[in-house]
């Protein structure tokens, strides 16, 4: 006869925040490949140009930080918002303004 759509033998199913298997177990990889390839990974980070590091970085980034959802008028536009300043489409920067930026935003951290 089976279960009905929705329907489950486990009254409490799985723990609120509970991660499946396959997951932890995966993550469980990656940490001991960057744990064991550190080294070579950070000389690779260092031998990029400056707006490469930048990118790398901004990718890692998303994993860390959570997302934020814009607020009121924002969330129509498109565009960046670099140190307070709403700037209606991502600025061009050239590398010597890109590596003050990055150099700016290393030494704030």
């Amino acid at each position: 006869m089976g279960l009905k759509r929705g329907q489950t033998n486990n009254i409490h199913g799985r723990p609120k925040g509970a991660e499946n298997k396959v997951k932890a177990d995966l993550k469980g990889a990656i940490k001991l490949f960057l744990g064991n390839n550190i080294g070579r990974l950070q000389d690779d980070f260092d031998s990029l140009s400056p707006k490469d590091r930048l990118l790398f970085f901004e990718k890692l980034l998303k994993y860390v930080v959570a997302a934020q959802a814009a607020v009121g008028d924002e969330a129509d536009k498109e565009g960046i918002m670099i140190q307070g300043i709403w700037y209606s489409e991502k600025p061009h920067l050239s590398d010597d303004q890109f590596a003050e930026l990055l150099n700016s935003v290393k030494n704030a951290t």
